[in-house]
């Protein structure tokens, strides 16, 4: 009851924020997993906290992460239905990989979001900015016609383990980083591969994509604005403590486990 009155509360005062001048930035800091308060800090200054509406969604309990799911929906819905909103969107936080990647789904403007990340090396905050740099990388994948389900798995971070993963066909996608910092044409680059690659599964006439992803939150934001509606099904998967625990049906915005 008490978390149901929480769940209230929060969804008013996000809707009194959101419902704000809208020709101001917002700062969207979405979290499930720990608090970040340097993150005000680094936005403060960087672009001014001044000419900003914050939306911050804390939910630090994985029991209650349908619940944070829920509050995520009424967020984008927010954003999305506005069409006096034009300005810049921040996004940050420490969040599940698939709850980021259903953020990404969920931005019906990508053009104008701004990312701020960590610094894994020096532990400081930074925006993503461009690096001018050209990345090239030669990726190929090839799958039989016509399967039903098939494993995809992302790594910019880490090496996935396969001990985990169902006995299906697989798919390996790996876009490591050369480097600490992200850049922009870095995002550019996984947009364009992961798109490729659910546009290439399309083709095949796959019906359903079982998705594993070792990135930051920025990159997986980015992998899941390259899922398109006319996309497979598409469920990602939550990994903790050595075990795949959930999963969210992207495209329906619901968990399973």
């Amino acid at each position: 009851m008490i978390e149901l009155f929480k769940f209230v509360w929060q969804l008013i005062e996000i809707y009194k924020k959101i419902k704000k001048q809208y020709d101001k930035n917002i700062i969207y800091v979405n979290c499930n997993k720990k608090f970040l308060g340097e993150d005000m800090r680094t936005f403060e200054k960087e672009i001014g906290l001044q000419n900003s509406n914050v939306i911050q969604l804390y939910t630090l309990n994985d029991k209650y992460y349908k619940l944070h799911l829920k509050k995520m929906k009424y967020i984008w819905k927010r954003f999305n239905k506005s069409k006096k909103y034009s300005k810049t969107l921040y996004y940050t936080g420490c969040v599940s990989v698939p709850l980021a990647i259903y953020d990404g789904y969920m931005a019906s403007n990508k053009a104008n979001i701004v990312f701020l990340e960590n610094n894994k090396n020096t532990n400081k905050k930074y925006i993503v900015k461009s690096s001018k740099k050209h990345i090239d990388y030669d990726i190929n994948y090839e799958i039989e016609n016509s399967l039903e389900d098939i494993n995809v798995v992302i790594n910019s971070s880490y090496d996935i383990s396969t001990d985990k993963l169902p006995k299906r066909n697989s798919i390996f996608l790996n876009v490591r980083m050369k480097n600490e910092v992200i850049s922009k044409e870095y995002l550019d680059f996984v947009y364009e591969e992961c798109l490729k690659l659910f546009d290439y599964l399309d083709y095949k006439n796959v019906k359903n994509i079982h998705l594993y992803v070792a990135a930051r939150q920025s990159i997986a934001f980015t992998i899941g604005s390259s899922i398109q509606k006319h996309h497979p099904n598409v469920y990602c998967y939550e990994y903790e403590n050595g075990n795949y625990t959930w999963k969210i049906n992207i495209k329906e915005g619901r968990i399973q486990k």
